[in-house]
C-alpha cells in the first residue's frame, strides 16, 4: 500500500513538471531568435566584388601563400607533385602558378572569378566546383570554395583577379555578355621591329682609356645616379647552370631567362608596351621606371664585382684593366671610354658569370606580335 502511494506521489510530480516546461514563455537566452520553433530567417548575402592588382601590392619576386581583400582569401600551394612555389614574380608583374600549383579561393557564396586574361596561359586546369571557361578565364559557379589545380603542363600567370558574390551584366568587359574576352575583337598584327639608339656619347670602336684613381672611386663608390647616362648596354650572367640576359636602351628593355623572352616597348613617359613568348607576344602595356631599371644594375654590379683601384693592372695594348684574385679564385676586368664604364667582367671559372658588355652598342629586335581592338 505504501508502494502504490509513493508511485501516484512520483508520477504526479512528472506531469506537473512536463505541463510546466510545455507551457513557459519563451526566455530571450533561448536559442533560435525571435521564432522559438524555427531559428529565424538568415541574413541577406551583402553583394560584394573586390579586385586585386598584385604589381601595386607586391614590388619583388617573392613566394605568395595567402591574401585576404574583402571577404575573400585567396591561398596558393605548391601541390603534392608541385616542383616549384607559387610566387609574385616582379619582371612580369604576376601571381605565377606553376606545374601542379594550388589556388583556393574562399569567401560566401561565390559566383564569379574572373582572371585578367593579358596575362593567361594556356594550361589544363582542374577545379573543385563550378565551371571555368578557358576561352575568356571566367570562372562561374555558387561555392564557398574552390580549388583550382594546374596541371602537369603549362602555367597560370595572373595580374588582376576580380572575385564576386553576383555575376556582372557584362562578364568579361566584352560587348557579348555571355562571353566577354576577345572574342568580338579584331586582332591586329604588329610586325617585328628594332630599338637602338643612334649617336652614341663615345667613340664606340675606340680603345680603352686609362683612368685617376678619384674617376675610378666616382664610379665604384656613386650612388646609382651616377649612371643615368649608362642606359644603353647588355648585361649577361651564368649561375646555377643557367643563362640571363638584359638588354636596356633609351626606350627598351627586353630580359631573356629560363621561362622566355620578355619586351618593353616605351610608349610614352613610364608607360611600355609589353610583349612577353609566354603569351606568344600578345602586346599589353605596363608601367615601367626605365631608368631605375638600368641604374640599379650597374650600381650593383659595380658594388660587387669592381674591386678597390689598387688591385687592377693597367694593359696600354688592350686598353682595360685586370685584376685576378691571388688564389686564382676569380677574375675581373673593367673598360672605360671616354668617361663611362663601359665594359665589367667578373667570374669564378666553371662557376658563375657576370659581364656588362655593348655599351651603347646594343640593340633589341621585337619579334613580330599582335593586340586586339
Amino acid at each position: 500500500m505504501r508502494k502504490n502511494k509513493y508511485l501516484s506521489s512520483l508520477i504526479l510530480a512528472l506531469t506537473l513538471s512536463l505541463f510546466s516546461c510545455t507551457n513557459a514563455p519563451y526566455s530571450p537566452t533561448d536559442q533560435g531568435g525571435s521564432d522559438p520553433g524555427g531559428g529565424g530567417n538568415p541574413p541577406a548575402l551583402v553583394e560584394e566584388t573586390v579586385s586585386v592588382t598584385f604589381s601595386t601590392l607586391y614590388h619583388y619576386t617573392q613566394n605568395f601563400t595567402t591574401l585576404t581583400r574583402g571577404s575573400f582569401t585567396i591561398e596558393a600551394y605548391k601541390g603534392y607533385y608541385g616542383q616549384t612555389a607559387p610566387q609574385y614574380v616582379e619582371s612580369v608583374k604576376q601571381l605565377k602558378l606553376y606545374a601542379s600549383n594550388e589556388l583556393i579561393i574562399s569567401g560566401t557564396s561565390i559566383k564569379y572569378i574572373e582572371f585578367d586574361m593579358t596575362t593567361y596561359k594556356d594550361a589544363t586546369v582542374y577545379l573543385t566546383k563550378g565551371t571555368f571557361d578557358k576561352s575568356t578565364g571566367i570562372w562561374t559557379g555558387d561555392t564557398d570554395r574552390v580549388k583550382f589545380t594546374i596541371g602537369t603542363g603549362g602555367q597560370f600567370g595572373i595580374t588582376t583577379l576580380k572575385i564576386s558574390n553576383t555575376i556582372p551584366t557584362n562578364p568579361g568587359g566584352g560587348s557579348d555578355p555571355g562571353g566577354g574576352g576577345t572574342s568580338t575583337k579584331t586582332k591586329v598584327t604588329i610586325p617585328s621591329h628594332t630599338l637602338s639608339d643612334s649617336n652614341p656619347p663615345i667613340d664606340i670602336n675606340s680603345k680603352g682609356q686609362r683612368v685617376s684613381e678619384s674617376t675610378w672611386n666616382s664610379f665604384k663608390k656613386g650612388g646609382q645616379a651616377k649612371f643615368n647616362n649608362n642606359y644603353n648596354y647588355t648585361y649577361w650572367y651564368y649561375v646555377g647552370g643557367q643563362s640571363y640576359t638584359q638588354r636596356f636602351t633609351k626606350n627598351g628593355y627586353e630580359i631573356f631567362n629560363p621561362t622566355g623572352y620578355y619586351y618593353y616597348e616605351r610608349k610614352s613617359g613610364n608607360t611600355f608596351y609589353y610583349y612577353p613568348s609566354i603569351y606568344n607576344y600578345e602586346r599589353s602595356e605596363i608601367s615601367l621606371d626605365l631608368t631605375d631599371k638600368y641604374t640599379y644594375i650597374l650600381a650593383h654590379e659595380v658594388e660587387l664585382h669592381m674591386f678597390e683601384f689598387s688591385k687592377y693592372t693597367y694593359d696600354e695594348d688592350e686598353g682595360y684593366y685586370h685584376y685576378r684574385d691571388e688564389n686564382n679564385a676569380f677574375t675581373s676586368t673593367v673598360i672605360f671610354k671616354g668617361g663611362y664604364l663601359t665594359y665589367l667582367y667578373y667570374v669564378i671559372p666553371s662557376t658563375a658569370y657576370y659581364e656588362i658588355k655593348l655599351s651603347f652598342e646594343t640593340t633589341i629586335e621585337i619579334p613580330q606580335s599582335f593586340y586586339y581592338e
